[in-house]
């Protein structure tokens, strides 16, 4: 195996999806032998211990939001990768394209990788800047068939997301109340908010908890709805947490009432923990969820779907199981770290 120099560069370090792929992708990467470094564009660094604790060489540029701060980040990673004799960037997110490709135009032999990480970019602006650069990128990878639709095209390489499944295969008590688990970034796209309407009616049915793992601006926002629709008892909040794999498998059931998608690490997440979940059908969830392996659920019968589960719940076991093996064989982390190194390798 040769060994492979590169750099991921995203735009935070922060908690979420990207930034749990980048971060499972570059320990693994190091693991093999190969030199790894990773650099969140922002001051948002809530990861970076997490690297440090797995050897892997990280820093961050502290842009801000302006013309000045941008410049002078342009400025410090050229000159990082520059001493670094750095062959291959990884930009994961549109942020770290543009710069990326800036520095290609100083650098022209560096070698680019992007993924986007959305399957909706977000904006037309968004979509514009991934196809006004694709000609400076050297590859695309997506995670999904979907997404070659209409901004990427054949020539996109499809790796999935993926995780360690082994981390996830714990045997822990179930807690005592049951537990709807919802992850993720308290924002208007996770749709939280709608959780609260759910736990309304649902509470005239049976006893529940809905736990919340993650931060987000509308937090505040959030917990005052709660309040001002009674449920505060139903709702606990456990913010960032680092042992999501525990919180998994001692929940009963995974909800995830999203707008909007791409392939969630969070599902990944619940599903190699074998809890039966329940998602509406957005990004690319319908092609790791059927009618074996969990419950898709347009937001018009997400409450009736949820009440199912929990006088089904037996039944719902079973889906969960078979959900993990699904996972197990097309996300498990070593097979997609495997066909990273591919791409890189056919670069140099």
């Amino acid at each position: 195996m040769n060994r492979i120099k590169m750099l991921h560069l995203i735009t935070g370090l922060d908690v979420g999806g990207a930034e749990k792929v980048v971060f499972d992708l570059s320990r693994s990467l190091k693991a093999l032998g190969h030199e790894v470094f990773v650099i969140g564009i922002s001051d948002k660094d809530r990861l970076r211990e997490l690297f440090i604790e797995q050897y892997v060489n990280v820093r961050t540029l502290n842009v801000v939001k302006t013309v000045p701060s941008f410049i002078r980040g342009c400025k410090e990673l050229y000159v990082f990768i520059k001493k670094n004799d750095i062959k291959i960037v990884h930009a994961h997110m549109a942020h770290a394209l543009i710069m990326s490709v800036l520095i290609k135009l100083a650098i022209p032999k560096l070698k680019i990788v992007f993924t986007s990480h959305n399957f909706n970019l977000g904006s037309s602006m968004r979509e514009i800047i991934v196809k006004v650069f694709k000609p400076f990128r050297n590859s695309d990878i997506i995670f999904s068939k979907n997404m070659q639709k209409s901004i990427y095209k054949k020539d996109a390489i499809i790796i999935p997301n993926g995780i360690d499944t082994l981390q996830y295969e714990l045997d822990v008590e179930k807690n005592a109340v049951f537990t709807f688990l919802c992850i993720g970034r308290i924002e208007p796209v996770k749709n939280h908010k709608y959780l609260v309407d759910i736990a309304v009616a649902l509470q005239k049915e049976f006893e529940f908890e809905i736990h919340i793992v993650g931060e987000g601006f509308l937090k505040k926002d959030l917990i005052a709805y709660i309040k001002e629709k009674n449920v505060n008892s139903r709702f606990k909040f456990l913010g960032y947490r680092k042992d999501i794999n525990v919180i998994c498998n001692q929940s009963h059931v995974f909800v995830l009432p999203s707008l909007w998608e791409g392939l969630p690490i969070s599902l990944l997440e619940a599903g190699a923990s074998a809890m039966p979940v329940i998602s509406t059908p957005v990004g690319s969830i319908p092609e790791l969820i059927d009618d074996n392996a969990g419950y898709l659920a347009e937001l018009n019968v997400f409450l009736d779907k949820m009440k199912f589960v929990y006088f089904n719940y037996n039944d719902a076991i079973i889906k969960g199981k078979q959900l993990r093996e699904n996972i197990k064989d097309k996300y498990d982390l070593n097979h997609i770290v495997d066909e990273h190194i591919k791409v890189y390798e056919k670069l140099l």
